[in-house]
């Protein structure tokens, strides 16, 4: 864009950015050349106004980056930063020291929503941890040592209903938290073709992202209303085995129907006689979390092969799901291969199966930082079955046969659904 055609605005300071970007405040840290009317007038460094005032900027059409220098347009008459707090003047839309804070007069239902994501991620990511030292300070530092030592023992009693098809409460997964839930991205799902509600399917879901949040809110609730579009079908999420020894979270996650992701567990809800059954697997896993960047989708699946081994066996067919968004919940610190972080979460991961990733989302009030995913919509796609002859002892040959078809199976099915989402 010629400087010529640059716009001179009393008390406004223009910076060359995209289109999409909303009104901010900002601090200019490279030197830059100052125009009225499109003139040279003079090149100031950003320590003058860094430390002196924050100025106004509005986003102008075209975006134009002038090697070390910004471009700006600027007006000798502009006021000082304290014009800023006149009764016209709305914080709640601008970025203040590279922090955008949310509205002040957001609604409650909003504010429910948000309340019910951070509870979510919580529960998650640290419920387990949480729920472990709430035991400890009640057997030892309390006289209700009795009660922990009595849900101990249940625990150790109860330790195989996750490879027994686990106990699904229709009330859990019916609870007004799922709802809240939903309409904070809002999620949905996608229903592609009919199932036969007679038969057993084995859904490989894909990304996983950072919490699989697609995923948990399609097949651990009724929020999306996967019994209205599935009808006679009951859905698995399965996980690791060690989250059902953890103790309080594994109630919540058997109640919401989840499995243990063994080979044991899995074979047992796919040889279920009657079928109404759909495990559903994140074929990447914790592994995947790791490529885990807005805007893309990188699996984990040439490697993956265990699965197509139990359908196989089984005869299951094999269903493609996609959560279209997934990747854009989180942004995460630069972790490339080879660097000491990605060595640090990869040796974490293969201890305790759980991937150690420093989740860049949003905070309460603002949108700059935090552990919040992102108001971004998923849309969690179910493809059509991909039928799997059954052979109860598959060769490895058979095994790569079946996983390449999948695999051209699962690309098509991307293909065909992305421009829709």
């Amino acid at each position: 864009m010629p400087e010529s055609a640059l716009r001179e605005q009393q008390c406004s300071l223009y910076l060359a950015v995209p289109p999409s970007s909303p009104p901010s405040y900002v601090r200019m840290r490279t030197p830059v050349k100052h125009h009225v009317a499109g003139t040279v007038k003079r090149t100031v460094p950003y320590k003058d106004f860094l430390y002196d005032s924050i100025l106004f900027v509005n986003p102008v059409r075209d975006f134009r980056n002038t090697s070390d220098r910004l471009l700006f347009t600027y007006s000798e008459s502009c006021p000082g930063p304290e014009a800023h707090h006149s009764r016209d003047y709305q914080p709640f839309d601008l970025k203040m020291l590279r922090i955008k804070f949310a509205p002040l007069k957001t609604p409650l239902e909003r504010r429910l929503q948000t309340l019910a994501a951070a509870c979510w991620f919580v529960t998650l990511a640290f419920g387990g941890t949480l729920c472990l030292a709430a035991i400890f300070c009640l057997t030892f530092y309390t006289r209700l040592w009795w009660l922990t030592l009595l849900y101990g023992a249940f625990i150790f009693y109860d330790r195989d209903v996750c490879n027994k098809g686990g106990r699904s409460s229709d009330w859990v997964r019916q609870w007004a938290w799922w709802r809240y839930l939903r309409d904070y991205f809002p999620l949905k799902l996608v229903k592609t073709a009919d199932l036969d509600a007679s038969r057993n399917y084995l859904f490989c879901a894909f990304p996983h992202g950072m919490l699989s949040t697609g995923a948990f809110g399609s097949f651990a609730t009724e929020a999306l209303g996967f019994a209205e579009l599935f009808p006679g079908l009951h859905p698995h999420l399965v996980t690791l085995a060690g989250h059902f020894l953890l103790p309080v979270t594994r109630e919540l996650a058997l109640s919401c129907g989840s499995c243990s992701s063994s080979a044991e567990s899995m074979g047992y809800l796919l040889s279920r006689p009657g079928g109404g059954h759909a495990t559903v697997l994140i074929v990447g896993g914790a592994a995947e979390s790791f490529y885990c960047r807005p805007g893309s989708y990188r699996i984990i699946l040439r490697r993956r092969k265990g699965f197509i081994k139990l359908a196989l066996k089984h005869g299951t067919p094999l269903v493609p799901v996609v959560s279209f968004g997934e990747t854009d919940l989180y942004d995460q610190v630069s972790n490339p291969e080879g660097s000491w972080l990605r060595w640090v979460q990869d040796h974490f991961r293969k201890v305790f199966g759980i991937a150690p990733i420093i989740p860049l989302g949003r905070g309460f009030f603002q949108y700059s930082f935090g552990f919040i995913p992102r108001r971004c919509p998923v849309f969690t796609v179910v493809g059509g079955p991909m039928e799997v002859e059954k052979i109860s002892d598959p060769s490895r040959q058979q095994v790569d046969e079946v996983h390449q078809r999948f695999t051209d199976h699962l690309l098509a099915f991307f293909e065909a659904e992305k421009h829709k989402y």
